[in-house]
């Protein structure tokens, strides 16, 4: 642990002292960081979940499910919004149907969020509104979900404060 916050503080004072975001791969390590990525499917997506934190005094509304599919050279950005609980519902069942459709014709698809938030809240949502049960255990049984924030912190020490999105953007345009 104090090898890792030395290497982390030493970039983060490089960076500070050169005016621009500093890095340095990791060693490459079996299982972790880049190496643990899985090969790419034409069927891969990229989630990244919107909430209103103040929607309600005891819970967060995902107000929008942003996917990116990333069908062979074509991108394709699709938002999925919710306005109130049942929206909210809609969207859930309507990406859920979306990641099946596509896993029929990709078997070996992955969905990438940053972080480990999307597939809480999916595993939330899904408890809350008793939808989609069998299809979410489904893909948290696939082992369908692959965490680019543990895997960037895994691959490269940045010297950034955090390894937020907004934080990491700068480091790679």
């Amino acid at each position: 642990t104090f090898q890792n916050l030395r290497e982390q503080a030493a970039v983060q004072l490089e960076s500070k002292r050169s005016g621009r975001i500093e890095y340095r791969e990791r060693p490459v390590e079996s299982g972790l960081g880049f190496a643990a990525l899985p090969p790419r499917s034409p069927g891969d997506v990229v989630l990244d979940f919107e909430g209103d934190p103040l929607f309600e005094p005891s819970r967060t509304l995902e107000y929008l499910f942003g996917v990116l599919t990333l069908d062979g050279a074509e991108r394709r950005y699709r938002s999925l919004w919710a306005h109130d609980r049942a929206g909210e519902r809609r969207a859930l069942e309507e990406f859920v149907d979306l990641i099946h459709e596509r896993l029929s014709r990709h078997p070996d698809l992955h969905v990438y969020p940053f972080g480990a938030y999307e597939p809480s809240a999916i595993k939330r949502l899904m408890g809350e509104y008793g939808t989609r049960e069998a299809e979410v255990d489904d893909l948290l049984r696939r082992g369908i979900f692959v965490d680019l924030y543990t895997i960037f912190r895994q691959a490269i020490r940045a010297g950034v404060p955090s390894y937020s999105l907004k934080e990491l953007e700068a480091l790679v345009g």
